[in-house]
C-alpha cells in the first residue's frame, strides 16, 4: 500500500486470479470508495513479493514484484493522476 498524498487516496498493490493471474492496483479515497482499478501486470503464479510506493516528484505509483516461475523481480509505474492510466517502463 501507498499513500498518494497530492490525490489524498490510498494505493493498494494486490495479486487476483480471474482465470490467470494478474497484478493490479486499486486507488482508494479516504471514505473506502474504489475510484478504480487496473491491471499492472500478468504473471503466471501469485508473486512471493510486492511493494508500491507513491513519487510525489512524478505523481505515479511506482510497483515491484517478484515472480517465482520467471525467477526475476519486475517492475513498473503506474500513473496516479489519470483514470485507468497504463502501467509503463520496467525494471
Amino acid at each position: 500500500m501507498a499513500w498518494n498524498r497530492t490525490r489524498d487516496e490510498l494505493g493498494i498493490l494486490y495479486a487476483q486470479r480471474a482465470p490467470s493471474w494478474t497484478l493490479r492496483l486499486a486507488r482508494v479515497s479516504p471514505a473506502g470508495v474504489v475510484l478504480d482499478t487496473r491491471v499492472v501486470a500478468s504473471v503466471e503464479a501469485p508473486p512471493i513479493a510486492a511493494a508500491l510506493q507513491f513519487s510525489p516528484l512524478t505523481g505515479n505509483y511506482i510497483a515491484l514484484w517478484a515472480e517465482p516461475v520467471a525467477g526475476r523481480i519486475s517492475g513498473a509505474e503506474v500513473s496516479g493522476n489519470k483514470p485507468n492510466g497504463r502501467p509503463s517502463g520496467s525494471v
